[in-house]
C-alpha cells in the first residue's frame, strides 16, 4: 500500500468513511472528536459537500433533489447514472423512498441486467408499499427480461391482489356514501 492510499485509510478511520459513485460521495463522518455523526454529499460534478442538517434524520430535500436528476438521467435513457442518484437517495433518507423512484430503480436494474436487485425493488414496492398498477407492470417494455423469471408471476399476482384490494376498499366506500 502506498503512503496515498495508508494516509486515505488512516483518514478514513479516524474521520469517517467516504462511499463513492459516479456523481456523488457521500462522507459519514464518526470521529470521537465529534459528538454527533454527520452526513456530508459532495457533488463531484461541482466540488460542492452538502452538509445533512437534519441531525440524524431522513434527508428529503436532499432525496428530492437526488430524485429529480435521477428522473432527469431516466428519461434520457441514461440508466446507470439515473440509478445511481436512486441509490443515493435511498441511502440519504435512511433507505426510504418513494414507489414511483423504487420502480424506476427496478427498471434501471432491469435494463442493466441486475435481475435480482429489480426483483429486490418490484417486491419491495408491491409488498411493503401495496403498489397495485399491473397493468404498468405488464406493459413495462423494461421488464422483458424479468418476464422469463419465475418469480414474475408471483409478482404479478402480488400487484393484481393489491389492486383488487383497492377495488373493494373503493366499492365498500361507494356502498357506505
Amino acid at each position: 500500500m502506498n503512503a496515498t492510499a495508508q494516509k486515505n485509510q488512516a483518514s478514513d478511520s479516524a474521520f469517517g468513511k467516504i462511499m463513492q459513485n459516479d456523481d456523488y460521495s457521500i462522507y459519514k463522518n464518526n470521529s470521537p472528536a465529534v459528538q454527533t455523526s454527520q452526513l456530508y454529499i459532495k457533488d463531484n460534478k461541482t466540488n460542492a459537500w452538502i452538509e445533512d442538517t437534519t441531525n440524524g434524520k431522513s434527508n428529503w430535500e436532499l432525496y428530492n433533489r437526488l430524485t429529480a436528476e435521477g428522473d432527469s438521467y431516466f428519461l434520457a435513457k441514461n440508466y446507470e447514472k439515473a440509478l445511481n442518484d436512486y441509490v443515493l437517495a435511498f441511502k440519504v433518507t435512511g433507505d426510504q423512498g418513494k414507489v414511483r423512484h423504487r420502480y424506476n430503480a427496478a427498471c434501471c436494474y432491469a435494463v442493466l441486467n441486475k435481475t435480482e436487485l429489480a426483483f429486490n425493488e418490484l417486491y419491495r414496492i408491491s409488498t411493503k408499499a401495496k403498489y397495485y398498477n399491473y397493468h404498468e407492470l405488464e406493459s413495462e417494455k423494461r421488464f422483458e427480461l424479468l418476464k422469463a423469471d419465475p418469480r414474475w408471476a408471483k409478482l404479478v399476482e402480488i400487484v393484481k391482489k393489491n389492486a383488487d384490494a383497492i377495488e373493494e376498499k373503493l366499492n365498500l366506500e361507494i356502498k357506505q356514501e
